[in-house]
């Protein structure tokens, strides 16, 4: 079944409280580490980073937060995770097959980027 995508803008939050939120998010998902089912104790923004979403209004910047792009992760597993493009095309498709692709691209295009970057999608020209 497919879910909705919760943002922290929708739910309430705001750029002061938003970690309240990303607590949330690690406390459904039982602090487990979605890598290793080990401990999970970070939030990591698996699609779309801080970093990209730079320079955007705040209620735009937040959707980072939104759960379709967090990943609960150990510290180890977090620290794997930085530095490479590898995990965003399986984090977009793991995203779609949750989500639903057509959600994903209306939530993509709510940072008023173009279209989802070839990077996001590991088996097809078009993700």
């Amino acid at each position: 079944m497919v879910q909705p995508i919760r943002n922290p803008v929708d739910q309430g939050f705001t750029i002061v409280n938003v970690q309240l939120w990303r607590n949330r998010v690690m406390a459904e998902r039982r602090f487990c580490c979605e890598d290793c089912g080990g401990f999970g104790v970070e939030m990591h923004e698996t699609i779309v980073t801080r970093g990209d979403a730079h320079g955007l209004p705040d209620e735009k910047w937040l959707r980072v937060f939104s759960d379709c792009n967090m990943a609960c992760l150990c510290r180890a597993c977090h620290k794997k995770r930085h530095g490479t493009d590898d995990f965003r095309g399986v984090a977009w498709k793991e995203a779609c097959e949750t989500y639903g692709e057509e959600a994903m691209r209306e939530w993509y295009a709510g940072f008023e980027f173009k279209t989802p970057e070839a990077r996001f999608s590991r088996d097809s020209s078009e993700p």
